[in-house]
């Protein structure tokens, strides 16, 4: 197994003696420290030192935050793991010879590290590091500046680009354990991005330049570029019982690195090989086409989404595409919140929490999905899927969900494949 950078850790441990030392400053003078949270407040409640001027504050809101407001500094630490139990219920022999083998599989997804927040009023930065699998993975590594005329804000490092409703979804709070789409999304890469809103938070734009780096943030070539932009507009508010409908595009103009073009889709498990691969695909441009939309009306939720990709070299063109609709409902009443500022969907919110007594909220889903590559088998071909889940909201913080996956390769044969996922975030 890869050993942890040392730098990760040192990092991680400098950010804890600042927490430890703005929490020193928040006590009183005199030496009486703040309130203590009692067994009686529950994990779910916010324990706020009361401010003192030219004192920092430590709050806990389902995260750890350090807050001085007259100066507009807020640092917020975190945490994320998921845990995944991955079973092959069965296949056709086809498909396991062509594409396996299929084992079960227990392993963490994600083991994020977080620390972000505001350093100013105008001034904010993130940084996370997912530590799964033994090796170092920088997510989100930037600083902002907001409030920029014309512009709004602009942030410059490793992050996310301005493609694809679930992708920019919290990994935390999307319905489904994996995203459907993940074989044509751009993902983490460094770059400059805007990101503004428009016609009092109805609209948002975002677009940016990005170079393809790896996952600690140097780049692959001396090639590989793109730039991405994404608009989205609320064209529904006033839905009844706390509806809202969202429709949003986006376009990435891409060089890839080394003038290739690799494309891999699982049938929305990780933990079992690519149903499709077309790699080492000749490709001198690449343009990304997306299109979305996500709509609620109470506790019931929709959200579909369309992307191609063409690839062209040399006069010659290869068009790529894939599309999912799916369907969530929450058995206990909740709604999943629409997030104006960057045109995306939040996350169930239990409104009745285990640790109080209650049984969290529970929602099911269904979603079905296309993936097509241009070209005959090996490197072309179809992936369909049919998938189902269950989710319980334990709380804020803790989440279990079971997913259910039938997934048919033209041609090869069919997959049933279960996923369980154990997942704590703060």
């Amino acid at each position: 197994m890869a050993q942890i950078p040392r730098w990760t850790s040192l990092s991680f441990v400098l950010l804890i003696m600042i927490g430890c030392r703005f929490g020193a400053l928040a006590l009183d003078p005199n030496g009486a420290s703040a309130p203590e949270m009692s067994s009686s407040t529950g994990p779910l409640q916010d324990l706020a030192m009361p401010p003192t001027t030219g004192r920092a504050a430590v709050v806990w809101n389902n995260r750890l935050e350090i807050r001085r407001p007259e100066s507009g500094l807020r640092l917020r630490l975190g945490l994320r793991f998921q845990n995944d139990w991955s079973y092959p219920v069965s296949s056709d022999k086809s498909l396991e010879e062509s594409k396996g083998p299929f084992r079960n599989t227990v392993d963490f997804r994600r083991f994020w590290l977080e620390a972000d927040g505001d350093l100013s009023s105008r001034t904010h930065f993130a940084a996370h590091v997912d530590l799964s699998g033994g090796r170092t993975a920088i997510r989100n590594l930037y600083a902002g500046l907001s409030d920029i005329p014309v512009l709004g804000t602009v942030r410059v490092g490793h992050q996310q680009e301005p493609f694809g409703l679930d992708e920019l979804n919290a990994n935390t709070s999307i319905v489904f354990a994996e995203r459907a789409l993940s074989a044509f999304y751009p993902g983490y890469h460094a770059g400059i991005r805007t990101i503004r809103t428009l016609a009092g938070e109805r609209a948002t734009l975002s677009y940016g330049i990005f170079r393809d780096t790896d996952e600690t943030g140097r780049i692959i070539s001396d090639d590989g570029y793109g730039l991405t932009a994404r608009a989205t507009t609320l064209l529904l508010t006033n839905v009844p019982s706390s509806g809202w409908f969202h429709i949003g595009a986006a376009v990435s103009l891409r060089e890839p690195p080394e003038g290739v073009l690799d494309l891999r889709a699982r049938p929305e498990n990780r933990w079992v090989p690519p149903f499709l691969s077309a790699t080492n695909l000749p490709a001198d441009h690449i343009i990304l086409v997306g299109l979305e939309s996500a709509a609620t009306i109470g506790s019931l939720s929709a959200q579909a989404e369309w992307v191609l990709s063409t690839a062209s070299t040399d006069g010659d063109e290869q068009a790529h595409q894939g599309g999912y609709i799916q369907a969530a409902y929450a058995l206990t009443g909740e709604t999943r919140p629409y997030l104006a500022r960057s045109g995306t969907v939040g996350g169930i919110q239990p409104t009745t929490t285990f640790d109080s007594g209650g049984i969290g909220a529970w929602e099911v889903a269904i979603r079905l999905s296309n993936l097509e590559f241009d070209g005959a088998p090996p490197l072309g071909g179809a992936i369909r899927n049919i998938g189902a889940a269950v989710n319980w909201y334990v709380n804020a913080l803790v989440r279990a969900s079971i997913n259910w996956i039938r997934a048919r390769v033209e041609d090869l044969g069919e997959a049933d494949l279960l996923l369980i996922r154990f997942q704590l975030a703060f």
